[in-house]
């Protein structure tokens, strides 16, 4: 479908695309799966340039990019964090839809937090729609935690502050 649709819409064959990545190792390794994947689906050829991290910032800050690779991380357990980075936070693509600013300043007023969810499921629908970001990886914690360990909750960010825990005497 996606050949057809880059066929359909007059896209040089091949299609030669810059990604720009910062210079950390585990970055490279999803760069180099994203670049050979895009080759094989749709003979895309991906130069990427993976720069260190100051000089990523500074790239990221003046939209110098093409396509970067920007992982996001959640600093609160709520999709408000995630979403807003779009609208008037840290928005590297220069992402604009009045629809999607209009419904998260809408989901700071709602009357609760069933409706607040789904302004924000909307928010997230319309962003998925017009595609400013590609999600392609969700971090997924695990943890091996000794039954003697008290105080440890499930954290939807994988912060476990130790002033909560203690440790259970042994039987």
């Amino acid at each position: 479908m996606a050949k057809k649709l880059l066929a359909e819409a007059g896209t040089p064959v091949p299609l030669k695309i810059h990604l720009l990545s910062p210079k950390l190792d585990f970055v490279q390794l999803y760069a180099r799966a994203i670049i050979a994947m895009w080759h094989a689906a749709l003979g895309i050829e991906t130069e990427e340039e993976a720069v260190e991290t100051r000089m990523y910032a500074g790239q990221l800050t003046r939209h110098d990019f093409e396509i970067a690779f920007i992982q996001l991380n959640a600093g609160y357990p709520d999709a408000w964090d995630m979403l807003s980075d779009l609208g008037s936070g840290y928005n590297a693509g220069n992402y604009s839809n009045p629809k999607y600013d209009a419904l998260l300043e809408q989901s700071r007023s709602a009357a609760s937090p069933a409706e607040r969810t789904a302004i924000l499921q909307s928010a997230e629908r319309l962003m998925l729609q017009d595609q400013p970001v590609i999600p392609f990886n969700f971090v997924v914690s695990q943890l091996l935690v000794n039954p003697r360990v008290r105080g440890i909750e499930n954290s939807a960010i994988g912060i476990h502050p130790s002033r909560f825990l203690s440790i259970a005497e042994q039987d």
